[in-house]
């Protein structure tokens, strides 16, 4: 930053000069040519040194907005092929619309299958009146339904919202059934 300061008062004693010593003609377009020579160099470095600022502020400002992500790249690049399946499975439950010509076809993401909400209604309805088991896997012929049910109690399982089942035994639920409709964003229905 010394540099275009000094250029500029350089520049400021040669137009100075130029402007208010007697001075022959010849002197003073000399003075206010090396005046403006002097202002050049000042605006060069002093510009040079501006966008060296701001491309370290950008630089900043990128690398906090990125922050979040280089820290979880970090930690999932240190696990091992256990842990990566493990953290693909535990996180907020993600939804997904497919456009039909009926309207919205709303989904519950699992990593098996995606899930009609409407599905998911009914599912929790039969839920309440067996609270606080969840409706049991076995017994069901092998179709979609049993899948949906696999899927859901999976899913529910791996998020803390309910204890694994144990051979005949169901799924348990750890929480209240109005949480589950809350989580869900199933509450308003």
């Amino acid at each position: 930053m010394s540099s275009p300061v000094i250029a500029s008062i350089i520049a400021a004693i040669f137009f100075t000069l130029a402007y208010k010593a007697r001075l022959p003609e010849s002197w003073k377009y000399l003075f206010i040519l090396f005046g403006v020579l002097a202002a050049l160099w000042a605006f060069v470095t002093g510009g040079d040194w501006l966008i060296s600022r701001l491309v370290f502020h950008i630089e900043k400002g990128k690398k906090a907005w990125n922050a979040p992500t280089l820290e979880m790249a970090l930690y999932v690049s240190s696990m091992n092929r256990d842990q990566i399946r493990l953290f693909e499975h535990i996180g907020p439950f993600e939804s997904i619309g497919y456009l039909g010509n009926s309207g919205m076809r709303w989904m519950l993401y699992t990593p098996v299958m995606n899930i009609p909400y409407t599905w998911i209604t009914e599912y929790l309805e039969k839920c309440e009146l067996r609270y606080p088991t969840l409706i049991p896997q076995h017994g069901m012929p092998d179709n979609l339904q049993r899948d949906y049910v696999q899927a859901f109690t999976n899913l529910m399982v791996q998020n803390g919202m309910a204890d694994k089942p144990m051979g005949n035994r169901p799924a348990i639920w750890k929480i209240p059934i109005t949480e589950v409709y809350e989580r869900l964003g199933l509450s308003e229905i």
